[in-house]
C-alpha cells in the first residue's frame, strides 16, 4: 500500500478523525502518505489537524472557506499530480467514521491488481437505511 495516497476531505472534524488516523497507523507504517484537507473548519477545529500533522504525519492542505467534498478531493488530486508523482494513486475515505480502513485496503488490493483503473467501494443499504440516505448514495 505504500504508493498509495490516502485522502481525507474534512470538515469541522470531531474524534473520529482521530480514531481513523489510529487505524490507519497501527495497520500501516508512516511510509504510508495521508492528505487532509480542511475544507474550511472553524477555529475551533484546528487541533484536530494540528494532531493529525503532529502525531499521525498527515500533509494538511487548507480552504480558507467551505468549498465542499469534491473540491477538497479536486485539490487533494493536484497536490497529488504536482508534490506526488512516483505515487500508484489515491484513495479517498471520510473523516466521520462511515468507512472502516479495512475498506480501503480491499479497494487498494483491487486497484493494485488493476493498475491504472478507477476502483469504487459501493455501499449495500437494507430497509432499515431511509429511501433519502439510500437515495443520495
Amino acid at each position: 500500500m505504500n504508493n498509495i495516497i490516502i485522502v481525507i476531505p474534512s470538515l469541522d472534524p470531531d474524534k473520529r478523525l482521530i480514531d481513523l488516523l489510529i487505524s490507519i497507523r497501527k495497520k500501516e507504517t508512516d511510509e504510508i502518505s495521508i492528505i487532509l484537507i480542511d475544507d474550511g473548519s472553524s477555529a475551533e477545529y484546528a487541533h484536530f489537524f494540528d494532531e493529525a500533522r503532529k502525531k499521525y504525519d498527515a500533509i494538511i492542505l487548507r480552504h480558507k472557506e467551505n468549498m465542499g467534498k469534491g473540491a477538497a478531493i479536486k485539490t487533494a488530486i493536484r497536490y497529488f499530480l504536482k508534490e506526488m508523482p512516483d505515487k500508484d494513486g489515491i484513495v479517498t475515505i471520510d473523516s466521520d467514521g462511515q468507512h472502516r480502513f479495512d475498506d480501503v485496503v480491499n479497494c487498494v488490493n483491487v486497484f493494485n491488481g488493476n493498475p491504472g483503473s478507477l476502483v469504487l467501494g459501493v455501499r449495500k443499504f437494507g430497509k432499515e437505511v431511509p429511501f433519502r440516505s439510500r437515495f443520495g448514495n
